[in-house]
């Protein structure tokens, strides 16, 4: 049992620390995608923020190029938000905590002045 406990700690420990907020800044972001349901295997429903390059993160998914935002209503407003700050020409901040099909999963935004 103790092993059991010790191996969830370790495991939650590491989900927990590699959460956070990455950049995008105007020199690096390649544009914001909207994908419907269904339009293509593998690819979710939401908005995708691409960098040229990739995210800085720590998180394990095989493709950082991409933030998928995912949930409906948070992909409505984001795509609000990312669209003011690339007209704006502003830093956008999104906070990752995990990954969804493969891409970096956006959970949050914010835009820096």
């Amino acid at each position: 049992m103790k092993i059991v406990i010790a191996t969830l700690s370790l495991l939650m420990s590491a989900n927990a620390l590699s959460a956070g907020w990455i950049s995008l800044e105007p020199k690096d972001n390649a544009g914001v995608e909207v994908f419907p349901s269904n339009f293509s295997s593998g690819i979710a429903a939401g908005v995708y923020f691409v960098h040229k390059s990739t995210f800085v993160s720590s998180e394990t998914c095989s493709s950082k190029q991409f933030v998928a935002i995912t949930d409906p209503k948070l992909a409505d407003q984001t795509l609000s938000i990312g669209m003011f700050a690339l007209a704006s020409n502003k830093t956008i901040k999104l906070w990752v905590d995990g990954c969804s099909n493969n891409y970096l999963h956006g959970k949050a935004i914010k835009v820096l002045p």
